[in-house]
């Protein structure tokens, strides 16, 4: 918040802060906002206790409660702002919770599939959750990849065993007549760059 000039001094005006956050983003080059609390803690959030959250403010060391709670509390806060202004909001949830994110996409069509990361720590459950979600997704336009990496030799690295493991998956599904092999063609194409131009405005 800093960067933007913004230094709130309690958390009513952490809270009024955050729309402005939000309200950068484009001028900033940047298209949506991740979750990353996966790697800090769990990621089941409670009902909101903002009496709790209140209480961890400005403190060096809240207790665990409180803590959880300030989390909680603004992350609902981020993600309703970011519903508001059509912010895409991601969540990092992935492997071995395969089954339960296409659960998740299957019902709510505002659920996009970011394949990132999950072919690296499990190629045979890639996949068959890559097969699994191009059987059960209503539609072929919310499933793409992303990169996830700091350097351009990691990038590179990632792209091309994600390409080799979804033309394998594609390959074998057109074997045994799922569907043509122009129909996988073009599905490969969507998920490896048209979906997510569309879905982040990329022109």
């Amino acid at each position: 918040m800093s960067r933007l000039g913004l230094t709130p001094a309690s958390f009513d005006e952490y809270l009024e802060a955050l729309p402005k956050v939000l309200d950068s983003l484009r001028g900033l080059q940047k298209v949506g906002l991740k979750n990353a609390l996966a790697y800090d803690r769990s990621i089941d959030f409670d009902t909101l206790d903002e009496a709790a959250a209140r209480a961890a403010w400005g403190k060096g060391n809240p207790g665990e409660h409180e803590r959880k709670a300030f989390g909680d509390y603004v992350v609902d806060r981020l993600c309703r702002l970011a519903g508001e202004r059509d912010i895409p909001f991601q969540m990092h949830l992935a492997y071995p919770w395969s089954g339960e994110l296409l659960g998740m996409a299957f019902v709510y069509r505002n659920i996009w599939i970011d394949l990132t990361w999950s072919w690296l720590l499990s190629p045979m459950r890639f996949r068959q959750a890559f097969q699994e979600a191009v059987e059960v997704l209503p539609d072929e336009s919310r499933m793409m990849l992303g990169g996830d990496t700091w350097h351009a030799e990691e990038a590179y690295g990632a792209i091309s065993g994600a390409r080799r493991l979804i033309v394998e998956s594609l390959d074998s599904m057109v074997k045994v007549g799922s569907f043509r092999r122009r129909d996988a063609e073009r599905l490969a194409v969507r998920i490896l760059r048209e979906n997510a131009r569309s879905f982040f405005g990329l022109g």
